[in-house]
C-alpha cells in the first residue's frame, strides 16, 4: 500500500554513529559492545566488559623495585670486596697477601654479576646488605685515606731524610 511518499531505506541521521554504543535492553551493558555486565551491588557501576576495559595499575604487575635493590646491594658487596683486596695488598711484609688481593680484585667483577642475580629474589637480604653498606662506606673512606697515605708516605720519608742530611 502506497502513501504517495517516496520510501527510503536509509534516511540520513537514522543509523547509529559508529562511535555510539549499541542499544541494549540490559540494566548494565558495555558502552562499547553492549554485552551485559553484572553488578555486585558495591562500588561503582561497571561501564565496560573485560575485553574493552582499560588497563589499570591494579591489572598490571606491580613493580617492587627489587632489581634496583639487588643492583645497589651488589654494588655494596663489590665495594666491600675491593676494600678487603686493598687491605690484603697493604698488609706489612710478614703477612703480605699481594697475590691473594690481586686475585680477589680480578674475581670481583664476575662475583658482582652472580651476586646481583642471586639477590634479585630476596629484597629482605638486599635491605640487610644496604644497611651494612653505611658501615662499609665509612670503611671505604678510611681505606681511601690509608691508600693515599701509603702512596705518599715513602716519598715524604725520603724527602725528610734528604732535608735532614742537608741540614
Amino acid at each position: 500500500m502506497s502513501t504517495g511518499l517516496p520510501e527510503f531505506e536509509n534516511v540520513p541521521g537514522d543509523e547509529p554513529m559508529p562511535d555510539d554504543a549499541p542499544a541494549s535492553d540490559f540494566e548494565y551493558a558495555c558502552q562499547t559492545c553492549g554485552v551485559e555486565l553484572f553488578y555486585g551491588g558495591r562500588g561503582r557501576h561497571p561501564k565496560f566488559c573485560d575485553e574493552h576495559k582499560g588497563k589499570t595499575a591494579t591489572n598490571s604487575k606491580r613493580n617492587t623495585g627489587s632489581g634496583n635493590l639487588a643492583k645497589q646491594a651488589a654494588a655494596v658487596l663489590e665495594e666491600t670486596n675491593a676494600l678487603i683486596a686493598g687491605a690484603m695488598m697493604l698488609l706489612p711484609m710478614p703477612y703480605n697477601l699481594m697475590d691473594t688481593g690481586m686475585a680477589l680484585a680480578e674475581a670481583n667483577d664476575a662475583f658482582v654479576i652472580k651476586a646481583e642475580k642471586a639477590l634479585n629474589s630476596s629484597p629482605k637480604l638486599c635491605r640487610f646488605i644496604l644497611k651494612g653498606g653505611a658501615i662499609s662506606g665509612q670503611l671505604a673512606l678510611v681505606t681511601a685515606y690509608g691508600v693515599m697515605v701509603g702512596t705518599i708516605l715513602p716519598t715524604a720519608i725520603a724527602e725528610l731524610r734528604e732535608n735532614r742530611s742537608k741540614a
